[in-house]
Parts: structure tokens; C-alpha cells; sequence
């Protein structure tokens, strides 16, 4: 098991679970003097890649090269046409990024490992939540818009309105249902495939984290760690 930590000074480095030292030469973008990088949070491609973006929109895929001592270097890298405004994603061997655009955020999908066939998928506001990837779908809001579901290649499946309500934590998904909480204590679960809704529960009080399942029941963990059953049988 490896951990991906990056650095400001550019470095991506490879560290054992339970080591600090890293155990293949880092890698390391070119940078001007004194210039420092805004690494997003790394997604794993396989067992020895990763992609991985920074602030300004470049994307790299970094794994071990071979050759000489065992290091990592970029294999393949591109730019976004926008700056990301959330970590990208990999679903299903497509990388997923939400960028910014003038008027709204647009999702960006590239293949993976190549980074290549680029498409872009406007969406109708500015992200407030996610993205997520949950099964073999991605998921995520927007203000205006609602929750949205998108297929592995970016496209477009579904919107289920919150008429301005947030989404908060992570969405939970079961068999062939999603889950999702809002801010203001209501509960929604609909259908994956095209978002329908299949119950919404009103649990009474203020939520700060997302929900999860416990069997037929579903669950979400109070302030002082208590268990706390919101909804099902």
C-alpha cells in the first residue's frame, strides 16, 4: 500500500503506509524560482499510476517509470481548457474534472491513461457539492440546477431539483438506490438510473454529514459519534 502526497514545492512522492521516506525518486514538475504549486487531491488510475491536477488546470498521469534507479515521472500530461474548481476524478477509465467556466462550471472528461478525447459537458450553474463517484456513476450539484448524474464518459442522466436547497457529506448508494442529505435536515433517496424519487424524510434536525446504509435501514453518525437511524424499516 502506497500513499500519494504531493507538495507545494511540486514534489509527488510515493510513501509506504507506515514510512516518511519515500520509496521511488519523486516527481517533479519544472518550476520558476520560488514558484510554488496548488496541488488538487490525487486519483488512482491502477496500482502504479495516479492523475493528478493543480490549481492552474495542468494534468499529469504519474506512475513509475522504468529505466535506471525506479522513479516516478508524468506520462502523459495536458491542460484543462478552464481551472479546476474540484479535484478530478476517475470513473470507469475516464478522467473527470469540473472546471470553471465565464457564465457556469463545465465538466471535462479525458481517457484514461492517455488523457486524450477530450469533452466537455456545460452545466446549468456553479458546483455547491461533489463531485462524487458512487457505483458507476458521478454525481454532484449545482446552484442553479439540482443533483445531477453523469455517465463514466460525462454524459448528462438525470437532474433531481432541490428548488435551492444544499446537498452536504457524501451521497450512499444501495442496490439500485442513492441517498443524499441536505442542509436543512431532509432526506432524499431516488433511483439511480434516472433519479426519481422514492421517499424524502424530514429528520428533524440540522445535518452536517452525509448518510450511509445499515442493511435495510439508513443511518448517519451524530456530533458525539452516536449512530443515529433516519429512515427505512
Amino acid at each position: 500500500t502506497r500513499r500519494v502526497t504531493p507538495s507545494r514545492r511540486g514534489r509527488v512522492e510515493f510513501l509506504p503506509a507506515n514510512s516518511q521516506t519515500p520509496a521511488l525518486y519523486p516527481f517533479q514538475p519544472k518550476l520558476q524560482v520560488g514558484e510554488t504549486i496548488q496541488w488538487l487531491r490525487p486519483a488512482v488510475v491502477d496500482s502504479e499510476q495516479v492523475v493528478i491536477a493543480n490549481r492552474r488546470g495542468d494534468l499529469y498521469l504519474v506512475g513509475i517509470a522504468d529505466g535506471g534507479a525506479a522513479h516516478l515521472a508524468a506520462t502523459t500530461q495536458t491542460t484543462m481548457p478552464q481551472r479546476p474548481v474540484a479535484a478530478p476524478l476517475v470513473l470507469k477509465g475516464q478522467v473527470i474534472a469540473i472546471t470553471r467556466g465565464a457564465r457556469h462550471d463545465v465538466l471535462v472528461a479525458y481517457q484514461a491513461p492517455s488523457l486524450s478525447g477530450e469533452t466537455q459537458t456545460n452545466l446549468p450553474g456553479r458546483l455547491v457539492w461533489g463531485p462524487f463517484v458512487v457505483g458507476e456513476t458521478l454525481l454532484l450539484a449545482t446552484l442553479p440546477g439540482g443533483v445531477q448524474a453523469f455517465t463514466p464518459s460525462g454524459q448528462f442522466q438525470w437532474n433531481f431539483n432541490l428548488s435551492g436547497k444544499l446537498p452536504v457529506g457524501s451521497p450512499a448508494q444501495q442496490a439500485n438506490e442513492l441517498a443524499f442529505v441536505t442542509t436543512d435536515g431532509q432526506l432524499f433517496q431516488v433511483t439511480t438510473a434516472d433519479g426519481e424519487l422514492k421517499r424524502q424524510t424530514n429528520v428533524a434536525q440540522s445535518l452536517g454529514d452525509g448518510p450511509f446504509y445499515l442493511g435495510s435501514q439508513i443511518a448517519r453518525r451524530a456530533a458525539d459519534g452516536a449512530v443515529l437511524i433516519v429512515a427505512g424499516e
